[in-house]
């Protein structure tokens, strides 16, 4: 009897677990309604939430709300006095600083690819006629290739973007595909 309560905890445990790793969260940018959102599996929604004169964070889980109010929060900030950092320019060197941006970018570039794009529309305009002419082309050659992209000389803007990905594949994309380096070294034979 101890034996399968033990394995029905394990077997419970671990479902949890591959929910967490396989479940999806989404990301979603539509500017039009400005909705501005994350869901995460199916349990939790944060969203930015805009009234007439404030900006309101809004946490939803199943049997919890919170309404956070973000100028409150991010002009009081809660009492905390800013630390200040002065950074000197000098003694830095150009060997370690790209360095490190090719360590951030070996991360960051494997990270980018794991999200996947649910749905994609764009419409813009620059506020510049000869600007906009000077794009037109490569917007029409994004229409050619199924992108939505759309240019406009009336001063619209507005995106709709859903972007989703798993804990998984965050995780494999930080630690096993940045492992890889960037290009491989040619051999002569």
């Amino acid at each position: 009897l101890v034996m399968v309560i033990v394995m029905g905890i394990l077997f419970f445990v671990i479902l949890i677990i591959g929910w967490l790793l396989l479940g999806w969260f989404t990301f979603t940018i539509d500017t039009d309604r400005a909705h501005y959102s994350l869901k995460a599996l199916g349990l939790f929604k944060g969203s930015i939430v805009s009234d007439l004169d404030h900006v309101h964070l809004q946490l939803n889980l199943p049997f919890f709300q919170k309404r956070i109010d973000l100028e409150k929060l991010l002009i009081d900030g809660k009492g905390k006095d800013p630390k200040t950092h002065k950074v000197s320019k000098e003694g830095t060197d150009k060997k370690s600083e790209n360095a490190f941006s090719r360590r951030i970018r070996k991360r960051i570039i494997p990270l980018l690819k794991s999200f996947e794009a649910k749905r994609f529309y764009a419409n813009f305009d620059t506020d510049d006629p000869v600007l906009n002419a000077k794009l037109y082309p490569f917007v029409f050659l994004a229409q050619r290739r199924g992108i939505p992209l759309y240019l406009n000389f009336q001063g619209r803007q507005s995106l709709h973007l859903v972007m989703r990905n798993r804990l998984a594949n965050v995780l494999w994309a930080l630690y096993v595909k940045s492992k890889k380096p960037l290009y491989h070294a040619r051999t002569k034979f």
